[in-house]
């Protein structure tokens, strides 16, 4: 069967293209949240399988989203997240995105200097990480010529433990 191209001309097409945006959008609020009881997330490790709704990632990054509010992060904030591949992922990204603060997802094979690069290169007001990485975040903090405040939430649930302090080298704006 031969196909045929559905773009006559490009030059056409690229000078009479045109997107419509809506003046607002939130990715948890206007797409996310209208899924419901479905299957957003099936989750396993080998030995523990997960299954979440979007109804229940909804209401995790909800309260995520109220958390981060009550250490002060607002709009705009820019948030260093490195965090396995976990569910947990999930709720710290869409509760950021309820914010309308900015994460920045980051793996957690990033070193000290690592993170001390993305420190200096930009205006990260927190950083999300499990226990197992707070070592070097903590470093990177340490040795970075950077003001910042340092925060890892903690909640244990179903064997991650997510530290919960707060260190502040500079107050909360």
């Amino acid at each position: 069967m031969k196909q045929r191209p559905n773009m006559k001309s490009y030059e056409k097409e690229y000078r009479d293209f045109s997107l419509s945006l809506p003046q607002y959008f939130s990715f948890p609020l206007d797409v996310f949240d209208r899924w419901g009881k479905r299957t957003a997330l099936f989750w396993t490790d080998g030995a523990i399988d997960r299954k979440f709704t979007f109804d229940e990632l909804k209401t995790l990054s909800s309260k995520s989203a109220g958390a981060f509010r009550k250490i002060d992060m607002k709009k705009g904030d820019k948030v260093l997240v490195m965090l396995p591949n976990i569910p947990e992922w999930w709720e710290v990204m869409l509760g950021l995105m309820r914010l309308h603060a900015v994460p920045i997802p980051a793996t957690t094979l990033l070193t000290e200097k690592d993170i001390q690069y993305r420190l200096s290169a930009t205006d990260i007001k927190a950083i999300i990480t499990t226990e197992e990485d707070a070592p070097k975040v903590e470093a990177a903090v340490n040795h970075a010529s950077v003001s910042l405040c340092f925060s890892l939430r903690e909640k244990e649930r179903d064997g991650l433990i997510i530290k919960n302090c707060v260190m502040q080298q500079t107050p909360l704006r």
